[in-house]
């Protein structure tokens, strides 16, 4: 079957085809068929999941405006999300406890796919993702750093932070896969993939062998997409797509994953 042929001439609404490790996804989040909105902009975004981890945003002053001015870089013109700083879609009860656990005894392993393209050229911090923590001070982030992606967790005495050597190109649609990963000795390894190309993070201590007690993701209850939290928002720039994952996927997943992503957006 030829995938991209398929979609092509079927997809001018959404993909035939599906990500990979359907059963596995605890978040799905389509700017594109998976909204509910206002005439111009996005107050939310239905969980494509099923598992009711919608997001949204009741305030007009701080809704991401819905946005196809990329329509060459996003097949079909489909609309997209423009975060403008300040901008964001939240929930304070996503149910990721079976991927975090109340109490974890291990740190979890878990997957982040997103379609963006950066519209800021700007230096500093600009979150397009986090997981916060309600009853801890834990926090993930996905970033923007200095132009480079970047991830960092706080909470439980870490505070670890890292860039990555691959830089955005503003303005224009790209991949970008997470994946935190267990190494068999209690640390994890974050890897992370632009366009199918593994990331060199710039540091050491992240990355390759990070140390993370297992308390660092407990009680991860409020998503934020474009920001940091449910209060404030950093990230500029258009998101077409984002899909949570429990657990990690092998390499042929991946090029699945990517392939998915590519051909409904395309994009790198």
């Amino acid at each position: 079957m030829n995938v991209a042929a398929l979609n092509q001439n079927n997809n001018t609404v959404d993909s035939v085809v599906l990500p990979p490790r359907m059963k596995d996804i605890y978040g799905w989040w389509d700017l594109h068929s998976g909204r509910y909105s206002s005439a111009t902009k996005v107050t939310g975004l239905y969980d494509r999941s099923g598992r009711r981890n919608d997001v949204r945003n009741m305030d007009a002053n701080t809704q991401p405006d819905i946005d196809s001015s990329l329509s060459t870089q996003f097949n079909h013109g489909r609309n997209i999300g423009l975060f403008n700083e300040g901008d964001y879609l939240s929930s304070i009860t996503v149910d990721f406890d079976d991927v975090f656990g109340s109490t974890p005894s291990r740190d979890p392993e878990f997957e982040v796919a997103v379609v963006l393209a950066e519209g800021s050229g700007s230096a500093g911090f600009e979150a397009f993702f986090s997981l916060n923590s309600s009853t801890e001070s834990d926090q993930i982030y996905l970033a923007r750093h200095n132009q480079g992606v970047a991830f960092r967790v706080r909470g439980s005495g870490d505070n670890t932070f890292d860039t990555a050597d691959v830089l955005f190109t503003q303005d224009t649609a790209q991949t970008f896969i997470f994946s935190l990963q267990q190494d068999g000795s209690g640390a994890m390894d974050v890897y992370g993939w632009v366009g199918g190309s593994l990331l060199d993070w710039d540091d050491v201590g992240i990355g390759t062998n990070y140390p993370c007690d297992p308390d660092t993701f407990r009680g991860m209850d409020e998503l934020c997409i474009g920001g940091v939290g449910t209060s404030a928002g950093e990230y500029i720039g258009r998101i077409a797509e984002m899909i949570f994952w429990k657990g990690k996927s092998t390499a042929a997943e991946r090029i699945e994953l990517l392939n998915y992503l590519q051909d409904k957006w395309g994009c790198t």
